[in-house]
C-alpha cells in the first residue's frame, strides 16, 4: 500500500517559487513500514498549454522500522532529495494522450538506510503513457524503475496498468 501527498504553497503573491511538501508511506512490504516526509523549494513556473515541469529540491526525514546492528535506528534526517513531475499532452488520430514523468534522486542518506536499500543515493520515479479513450475513461502503461530503493539494492523495474474513470 502507496498513500501519497504532494503540494506546492505560493508564501509570495505572483511568484513561481512556492514551499513544497511531499509525504509517501509503504506499508506491508518485505522490509517494514516507512513514513517519507520530504520538505523544499519547488518551482511551477515552467508550463505552457500543453504541458508543465515541476522541479523541488527538498530536505528528506523518515520514519522506519528498520535498525541496522551498526548505525541504530534508520529513522531521521536522511539526506536531500532532487526531484520533478512533468506531464506533456498530446493529441495524435483524433484522440487525447499525455506522457508523464515523475523522478527522485535521494542523497546523502543516512547510514542505517543506506545499509538497508544499498547505498547512499537512490533513484526512483516512472514514465507514464496515458490514453484517453472517452470523456471520463482512460488506460495508463507506466514504467516505474527504482536503484538502490524499495529495499532493492541494484536497478529494478517493473510496468504497471491501469483502467481509470475520472469523477
Amino acid at each position: 500500500m502507496l498513500p501519497q501527498f504532494l503540494g506546492h504553497y505560493r508564501p509570495i503573491e505572483g511568484s513561481d517559487f512556492t514551499v513544497m511538501m511531499k509525504l509517501y508511506m509503504s506499508m506491508e512490504n518485505k522490509f517494514g513500514d516507512e513514513l517519507n516526509m520530504m520538505y523544499g523549494v519547488g518551482y511551477l513556473g515552467l508550463t505552457s498549454p500543453s504541458g508543465f515541469i515541476k522541479p523541488y529540491i527538498a530536505v528528506h526525514n523518515l520514519s522506519n522500522d528498520y535498525t541496522s546492528k551498526k548505525y541504530g535506528q534508520a529513522t531521521g534526517f536522511n539526506g536531500y532529495v532532487l526531484g520533478w513531475v512533468a506531464a506533456y499532452n498530446f493529441d495524435m488520430f483524433n484522440e487525447k494522450f499525455v506522457i508523464a514523468n515523475w523522478n527522485e534522486v535521494e542523497m546523502d542518506r543516512n547510514d542505517a538506510y543506506a545499509e538497508q536499500q544499498g547505498g547512499t543515493t537512490g533513484l526512483n520515479g516512472a514514465v507514464t503513457f496515458t490514453w484517453k479513450f472517452m470523456p471520463r475513461w482512460t488506460a495508463s502503461v507506466s514504467y516505474r524503475y527504482f536503484n538502490n530503493k524499495l529495499g532493492y539494492d541494484g536497478y529494478g523495474d517493473r510496468m504497471n496498468y491501469l483502467i481509470g474513470f475520472e469523477f
